[in-house]
């Protein structure tokens, strides 16, 4: 399939937006790519939101030294540029969305990590020295200028590394990762992310894989109650998918596209039916 690639990057270049169907009278959607993840690995999920007849634009982030805040000023930045939006987003991309001015009309998150999740694998990654040069994904074998995480070198874990026990098999990573959001990360593991989600008003679905080590499902749907406007469907062979998702599954599989598919779709019929009643 030919995509025509129209992009706009930011005059600093902290963020990069790809129009993948520049057909502009068509739903428009806001594929959010997770920060320290390849673009590519968001591609098949965008590319089947085209496919279904969405305005598609992939937002993605190059290896700099930002904090959280500084992600979410580049999300509502690229938010701006659009009209109507709805937004979909992944696992801590999705956290990060949650904490922007959300001027999306509703919001696709899969397996966002919303609570503190403890696990050994976990309790390695909070147990690290605290600093800019922490990483979740995880390597403190090697740092790049003490401001970016180098997540060439896995941390091992078993007979695995801590990234494809948390993750899932082959995790899509970048070479580099920002050491200061890594180190905020970490807090969130045993904190909780800095989201108050009570206060978020806008139409928010979730999808949660059963074997989702990163957000698990009986720590996400708890937290999940905190959103007042929340519809959860837990995705997996209980739901007749034929196949139970990890973290990476959430974002990978197309049972999961179809199904963030299918709530942007009955999303949008809920938001016209209230604006008819309104």
């Amino acid at each position: 399939m030919l995509l025509l690639l129209a992009t706009l990057a930011h005059g600093a270049e902290t963020w990069n937006l790809q129009d993948l169907q520049p057909k502009h009278d068509r739903h428009t959607v806001l594929v959010v790519a997770t920060p320290g993840y390849a673009p590519e690995a968001f591609r098949p999920l965008a590319e089947f939101l085209v496919k279904k007849g969405h305005d598609v634009r992939l937002l993605s982030f190059p290896c700099l030294p930002d904090d959280a805040s500084d992600y979410r000023r580049s999300i509502d930045e690229a938010a701006g540029t659009l009209g109507e939006h709805a937004v979909v987003a992944h696992g801590l991309g999705a956290t990060l969305v949650l904490g922007t001015r959300l001027g999306a009309e509703q919001l696709a998150l899969l397996g966002p990590v919303l609570a503190p999740a403890r696990s050994e694998a976990a309790d390695l990654v909070a147990g690290m020295a605290v600093g800019p040069d922490v990483d979740l994904t995880i390597s403190i074998d090697k740092w790049t200028s003490g401001r970016q995480v180098n997540l060439s070198v896995p941390r091992p874990f078993g007979a695995t590394d801590a990234a494809s026990v948390l993750l899932g098999e082959d995790p899509p990573l970048q070479e580099c990762a920002s050491g200061p959001l890594a180190a905020e990360v970490q807090r969130w593991y045993l904190e909780g992310p800095d989201v108050d989600l009570a206060s978020i008003a806008t139409p928010t679905w979730i999808g949660v894989g059963l074997l989702d080590r990163l957000s698990p499902v009986e720590v996400l749907v708890p937290a999940s109650r905190e959103l007042p406007n929340r519809r959860l469907l837990r995705l997996g062979i209980t739901r007749l998918d034929g196949k139970d998702l990890d973290h990476l599954g959430l974002l990978r599989d197309k049972v999961a596209h179809k199904a963030a598919y299918k709530a942007l779709k009955k999303g949008d019929k809920l938001i016209r039916k209230q604006e008819k009643g309104s």
